[in-house]
């Protein structure tokens, strides 16, 4: 197995989670996330990052059938 498939290149993990590299400095500043840098390049581990994704998941309902409008009013 290919170690480099477990890191998401910087480049890579700002176009997906659609942040800014000032948002992403935030986050490693004051939420931890995890990053390794390997000379000028920076990666986010993907085993650490899912990890440090629970942390900040929200509970949303999975499917929209247990909620009913009718019990609200």
């Amino acid at each position: 197995m290919n170690d480099t498939l477990n890191y998401i290149p910087k480049k890579q993990f700002l176009q997906t989670m659609g942040i800014s590299r000032y948002t992403f400095r935030d986050w490693v500043e004051k939420r931890n996330l995890p990053i390794i840098r390997i000379g000028y390049r920076t990666f986010v581990p993907f085993t650490e990052y899912k990890e440090w994704v629970k942390q900040y998941q929200k509970n949303i309902p999975q499917s929209n059938n247990d909620f009913e409008w009718k019990n609200i009013f």
